[in-house]
């Protein structure tokens, strides 16, 4: 039961973070193409600067997401009320970013 309602949430945080993407890397995608000048290999120069963008910005945030994931699990089998401690730490950073982002703060 407790996997099933870790993957649903990882589902819908990940449906819900996709106009984060739309937003951030739209924009910066956008930026990006339209600095490329029009000319015979504009083509092949959008497709390098789109690649090179992407795998970019998927590799920074495995990295980012390995380093704190494992610090967060080092802490975490430390002990259970630290583990607890930093659900909630997080779970509350989760609800204040929301709120920011709603325009409510």
């Amino acid at each position: 039961m407790e996997e099933t309602l870790n993957i649903g949430a990882a589902f819908l945080i990940g449906l819900l973070g996709a106009t984060h993407c739309i937003g951030m890397c739209g924009g910066i995608t956008s930026a990006l193409s339209m600095a490329i000048p029009a000319g015979h290999n504009r083509q092949q120069q959008l497709w390098a600067s789109l690649l090179s963008y992407n795998l970019g910005r998927i590799s920074s945030y495995t990295v980012a997401g390995l380093l704190i994931g494992s610090i967060g699990w080092i802490l975490g089998s430390q002990s259970p009320y630290l583990a607890a401690a930093l659900r909630s730490f997080a779970a509350t950073l989760l609800v204040l970013m929301g709120l920011y982002i709603a325009n409510v703060w």
